[in-house]
């Protein structure tokens, strides 16, 4: 379902953006840089917080339904994601 919000989300701004361009290339090229912009923002933010677990990983074990501190390391969130994971082998 998150994939399919981000899709929605890209398509909406992809979408303001062509309205105050006279060009889909010229759209295309300012989405893609906005998104750009926006990974590069979260992988700053994901270097700041070094010692705490990646966004990726809270996205990750949420999905798999474990709980966890909201203030986890990066190190204990890849040992409950490596047991989680070893159970469904």
């Amino acid at each position: 379902m998150d994939i399919k919000n981000k899709i929605d989300e890209y398509i909406k701004l992809f979408d303001d953006i062509a309205v105050k361009t006279d060009s889909e290339q010229v759209a295309l090229g300012l989405l893609a840089e906005i998104c750009k912009d926006q990974r590069m923002n979260q992988i700053k933010q994901d270097r700041k917080n070094s010692n705490g677990a990646t966004e990726k990983q809270k996205h990750f074990m949420k999905k798999l339904g474990i709980d966890f501190p909201e203030d986890i390391s990066k190190k204990e969130a890849s040992v409950l994601l490596e047991e989680e994971l070893a159970k469904a082998e």
